[in-house]
């Protein structure tokens, strides 16, 4: 890539920014700092009368999958189940797994602590209290925690708020409107303390303008300057859908990219793309069953383990004994990996799918001819992308993931920022 600019140049400055959100396309990168390595989380479970058992189910599975996709073993995150408290010697919301640091141990942890979510009966309190359920969400995120690290909160629910039967609104002709008032009120201290807000919608008919409202009332500053960056509801229509609609959302708070791979059932071998942009990523592959046993090959063909070292590639699986498990890869080789699936007769009924998040880093190395020109002369700027390893570009999908920002500074003016399009004159 060649761009000429003319002025007298002390010096330049071009930032390559990849850290982006995923979608189903590349999505370009914004020209901010890069995202940060870790990121808090807290998950929200609903387990009100309104979920039936089957959402109850998925939003259990939505929860174990946060922990095993995340790629940085920095991160942490809580989970409780809310509902309502509608006696005195009832709770809205029940903590379930403390705050985890996601490493490997971490990640197998939340696993296994999210089996504790479960459908409230009367006797326990069945409404729905976001209020204190974002409450909640807050003061796990912003006690003893790292400011500088983005706080996230996903909400797992069916988006319909219901006090009517909790004292602690009040008047129950004034439940509703002092509820909704609170929900407002929490939604304003989220976004002071900079909690971003994820609703994720489960059963028939999730309330989608709570929802959104929910989302728009958190922290609105992504780990990107980028609209897809910015907190939205998404919606489950089945628990076929909890995998690609979480990491789509998921994909997009921690600004990793998310790509889908096929679907089949054992045995089968599944085959997933890993870019040479990418440092670090995660297979993740959902079995159904927990008899299924995965493999995993490297694009050259070779098995890789499950935890160490292996060729310059770090590995770490988690979720390995559960129906999904992920393979952490840190400095993946890129092409096209093949996921085995095997199952003993009995167990082979259920469709195994794989997808992928991951997450990378570009360096450029800028040449300027002449290196030290002088005012009115004219300059050509080139600028060579490099990967880790010297690993090439063969996908013209990956370009489309790149934002490049240059800065023109000298003595005499002040910083300049240049667009690569064209020619700039400096006076």
């Amino acid at each position: 890539m060649r761009r000429r600019a003319v002025g007298a140049l002390g010096g330049m400055a071009v930032l390559v920014s990849l850290l982006a959100p995923a979608g189903h396309d590349p999505v370009p990168a914004a020209d901010s700092e890069p995202a940060f390595p870790a990121v808090n989380y807290s998950i929200a479970v609903d387990e009100s009368a309104s979920l039936a058992p089957e959402d109850m189910k998925a939003e259990k599975a939505a929860a174990a999958r946060i922990a095993l996709g995340d790629v940085s073993s920095s991160s942490h995150a809580t989970v409780f189940g809310f509902a309502a408290a509608e006696s005195d010697a009832q709770r809205a919301v029940d903590p379930v797994c403390p705050r985890t640091t996601l490493d490997a141990a971490g990640r197998e942890t939340v696993g296994t602590c999210v089996d504790k979510l479960r459908g409230r009966t009367k006797n326990e309190g069945t409404g729905t209290d976001f209020p204190s359920a974002i409450r909640q969400g807050v003061h796990d995120l912003t006690t003893g925690t790292d400011p500088s690290q983005p706080r996230v909160l996903f909400l797992l629910t069916d988006g319909k708020l219901d006090v009517q039967d909790s004292p602690k609104y009040g008047d129950p002709a004034h439940r509703k409107d002092e509820g909704e008032q609170q929900l407002t009120q929490e939604l304003e201290h989220a976004a002071a303390q900079h909690v971003q807000i994820w609703p994720l919608g489960f059963g028939p008919d999730p309330d989608k303008a709570q929802l959104d409202r929910i989302a728009a009332g958190g922290y609105q500053k992504g780990c990107v300057e980028l609209p897809s960056a910015r907190p939205s509801a998404g919606k489950v229509s089945g628990a076929k859908d909890v995998g690609p609609v979480l990491e789509k959302i998921f994909a997009a708070a921690h600004c990793l990219r998310h790509e889908q791979g096929p679907s089949k059932r054992p045995p089968a071998t599944l085959e997933i793309g890993i870019s040479p942009l990418a440092t670090v990523g995660s297979i993740v592959v959902d079995k159904g069953d927990p008899q299924v046993k995965i493999t995993y090959l490297d694009p050259n063909g070779h098995q890789v383990p499950t935890t160490g070292t292996y060729r310059k590639s770090g590995f770490e699986l988690a979720g390995g004994s559960g129906t999904v498990e992920a393979l952490k890869i840190v400095d993946p080789v890129p092409g096209t990996w093949r996921v085995k699936a095997e199952a003993p007769e009995g167990h082979r009924s259920l469709p195994v799918a794989v997808s992928v998040l991951w997450q990378g880093e570009l360096r450029g190395a800028i040449t300027m001819d002449p290196p030290s020109p002088q005012a009115g002369e004219k300059v050509t700027v080139t600028m060579r992308l490099q990967t880790r390893e010297g690993y090439e570009i063969k996908d013209a999908r990956d370009y489309e993931g790149l934002r490049v920002r240059s800065e023109l500074t000298g003595d005499g003016f002040d910083p300049l920022a240049l667009r690569l399009t064209g020619s700039c004159q400096v006076k």
